[in-house]
């Protein structure tokens, strides 16, 4: 099962400034590697706060649209590995989006 991280653009802006201060605190020569590799260190710490979210990927257009009825809504949206024309949808992994899958298996 695939997974992803979910960071929104308001936690990538929180980490912007130790990016930054790992780029400031560097030096050209090489002269400062502690100043960079703090600054890298703390922004490593930030983002391993960041939410682990499980995802699932559904293949077929008749569940995505049985997963839209019911109010679940994909996260987005990549091409099909073997025909790049099809397009796969990711859902995260929910108790909602299994009972919605279980439902839309016994009405097949």
């Amino acid at each position: 099962m695939p997974i992803t991280y979910s960071m929104s653009g308001k936690g990538i802006i929180n980490a912007l400034p130790y990016f930054i201060a790992a780029w400031c605190n560097s030096s050209t020569d090489g002269s400062n590697p502690s100043g960079f590799r703090a600054g890298l260190k703390a922004a490593a710490i930030f983002i391993n706060g960041v939410k682990r979210m499980e995802t699932k990927i559904i293949y077929t257009l008749k569940l995505a649209r049985f997963l839209k009825e019911k109010g679940i809504e994909h996260l987005y949206t990549v091409p099909d590995k073997h025909n790049p024309k099809y397009v796969n949808w990711v859902y995260e992994d929910t108790a909602a989006l299994n009972a919605a899958m279980a439902e839309y298996l016994l009405n097949q």
